[in-house]
């Protein structure tokens, strides 16, 4: 499946050329845990990230599955770490004031994969490393092992064939380390997976197969050399490694577009909401237990506690500061509309004059006088069709089909309706401008019988 011919790679700077890896033959199959020890400097991080597609080899080959990489260009390296590599890192790198179940799902926003299969695949995974109870807690709210369990959830709910692990029990007690040991022996049952640690007892204890570095080649026993003082430079050297991965990555086809797109994706799963009521996130009703992304036609109300409500001061400096913001660091700005037009609807045959700041605000727009796509891009249909006119509406309703109890009045229905998507979605709304609305009987005006 995988196999390293002959790999050298080298550093410089300034008058000296370090050699980190010096002819490197390795293969790897399907389904084995291979250790690789050694040393700091012994070039262990540097095999790894060239496994990876992090780093790029001097000479020799890294085949795949039969095909050689030396023709590789970025692209070709971008989609083999997306679709084929999971990292697990000492450090877990995940964003702590996300949701657990929202960290998982991100490294599948590259992928294509629908807001909808991105949550089913990221529960699955979660359920599997022991998560179940936990994936809508924040990752400060975890343990060490906890969120070492969330970047393994993450590293596999793409399902690649090689997961590549760099110290993954380095910040863990002996405790938790064997439970996650335990849990990454499971994963290699069916993929390839590659560890970089120091501990040689663990390693002893849970892989098929341990490969020691020292510096730069392969350990055997008829090749131990000692070479004083080589130990620091190389070091030196694996630090200059680091920053050539992060140029290389920084140069790559496409990495500015992943980028910008990573960010976007990111902002609508966490986006920046300022509103004048603003509420504690604590306050809605706990009384129903509806599942979420369901196949319900229904909608669903959703109460919530008055005396959670505080008010933002929102003056014209401040709107004035948003609309001067850059244009490149914004994708898209609704505002909620504050006029008092009137807006008429039919409830229970009957015409009624609505609440239009309770019910509506405008569509996302970007501050460069373009339409925005974060609906398309970032919202799914689950009833009917984008809207393709001006005057169209849309209804959002949260991920358990549930929608603000005042909404709701407004609409013309309580708490306690029966609502399916079919009523809905044929309501109608028709502004009334004043000279339609009243009707001057000679002596006052009146409101015109719309019956």
């Amino acid at each position: 499946m995988l196999d390293l011919v002959n790999i050298c790679k080298s550093y410089s700077t300034n008058n000296y050329n370090i050699k980190v890896l010096d002819n490197i033959n390795l293969s790897f199959l399907d389904d084995e845990f291979v250790s690789i020890l050694g040393s700091s400097g012994a070039g262990k991080s540097t095999l790894l990230n060239i496994i990876g597609g992090l780093d790029k080899y001097d000479s020799g080959d890294l085949i795949i599955n039969g095909k050689s990489t030396k023709r590789f260009k970025d692209k070709d390296f971008d989609s083999y770490r997306n679709k084929s590599i999971g990292f697990i890192f000492q450090h877990y790198n995940l964003i702590n004031h996300m949701k657990v179940l929202d960290n998982v799902e991100l490294s599948m926003l590259l992928s294509g994969v629908s807001k909808k299969e991105r949550r089913k695949k990221a529960i699955i995974a979660l359920e599997k490393v022991g998560l179940k109870n936990h994936i809508y807690k924040k990752v400060y709210q975890l343990s060490g092992g906890q969120m070492q369990r969330v970047a393994i959830a993450r590293a596999i709910v793409n399902n690649p064939d090689i997961i590549l692990a760099d110290e993954p029990t380095g910040a863990l007690d002996s405790k938790t380390s064997k439970q996650i040991m335990e849990l990454i022996k499971e994963i290699s049952k069916d993929k390839l997976v590659i560890m970089v640690t120091h501990n040689k007892e663990l390693a002893k204890l849970y892989s098929t197969r341990i490969i020691e570095l020292k510096d730069g080649k392969v350990l055997s026993f008829n090749n131990i050399l000692t070479k004083k003082g080589r130990t620091i430079i190389t070091t030196f050297a694996s630090s200059i490694g680091i920053i050539g991965i992060a140029l290389i990555l920084s140069i790559s086809n496409g990495f500015k577009k992943q980028i910008y797109d990573f960010e976007k994706d990111t902002s609508m799963i966490m986006p920046i909401t300022i509103n004048e009521d603003v509420l504690d996130e604590k306050s809605e009703n706990k009384n129903e237990k509806l599942k979420e992304y369901s196949n319900s036609k229904k909608i669903y109300s959703l109460t919530l506690e008055k005396d959670r409500i505080h008010k933002n001061n929102l003056s014209s400096k401040y709107i004035n500061y948003i609309e001067n913001m850059d244009n490149n660091l914004v994708y898209g700005i609704t505002y909620k509309n504050i006029s008092n037009i009137k807006l008429l609807t039919k409830i229970n045959n009957d015409i009624k004059l609505v609440d239009y700041k309770s019910i509506m605000s405008q569509k996302p727009i970007g501050l460069n006088g373009k339409n925005s796509k974060i609906i398309k891009d970032n919202y799914d249909v689950i009833y009917g069709s984008y809207s393709l006119k001006k005057e169209d509406l849309i209804l959002v309703v949260d991920s358990k089909n549930r929608v603000d109890a005042n909404v709701l009045k407004v609409l013309g229905y309580n708490s306690k309706d029966d609502i399916t998507f079919d009523k809905i979605l044929n309501k109608e709304f028709k502004v009334a401008l004043n000279n339609d609305y009243y009707n001057y009987n000679g002596i006052n005006y009146e409101v015109n019988d719309y019956g």
